[in-house]
């Protein structure tokens, strides 16, 4: 455990004292910001965490008398961007 912190600290030391200018658009692998999102949505909807959060607790936030696709959409996005 003790070396697992060390650890951290000295990733959290590299990247404190690393070149900001180093990187910049080559880091995103050439994608542009809409790709970079449809990636990362495709990943947390496939991700086990966020099927269980739509299945077992949204629902009880969601009127069954108004639209229901679009309060999920609502809390969907929500639940996701915290």
């Amino acid at each position: 455990m003790v070396v697992g912190g060390l650890y951290l600290l000295w990733l959290a030391f590299q990247l404190w004292t690393a070149d900001p200018t180093d990187g910049g658009n080559e880091a995103l692998g050439g994608k542009g910001l809409f790709q970079l999102a449809r990636q990362e949505f495709f990943l947390t909807a496939g991700n086990p965490k966020a099927i269980l959060i739509f299945t077992a607790f949204l629902p009880q936030f969601v009127d069954p008398t108004g639209s229901v696709g679009f309060q999920f959409l609502i809390l969907g996005g929500v639940a996701f961007d915290a």
